[in-house]
């Protein structure tokens, strides 16, 4: 999806969203990443760093457990070109 990533914050929450998966469920924001990552409700901000990606009972956390589902059927809503050329 590199070619589609335009830097947007939708876009942006969704890098932190891989990262976290990609480091033990846990959201990291450094210094040099992304910011401006919101996507409805949701924002990510420095002070989020540490927190759990998925909402745990007593440890919380950012998003429940249908909310990826959500987040890319909304990314594909706003990048129609995206489903259209994975056809071809």
């Amino acid at each position: 999806t590199k070619e589609y990533d335009d830097k947007t914050p939708i876009w942006n929450f969704l890098y932190h969203c891989r990262n976290a998966a990609a480091h033990n469920g846990k959201i990291e924001v450094k210094a040099r990443q992304k910011l401006s990552a919101k996507w409805g409700n949701f924002e990510i901000t420095k002070s989020l760093d540490g927190t759990n990606l998925f909402y745990l009972p007593i440890k919380g956390g950012l998003l429940g457990i249908g909310d990826p589902i959500r987040l890319l059927w909304d990314i594909e809503q706003q990048y129609p070109q995206m489903k259209a050329e994975s056809l071809i």
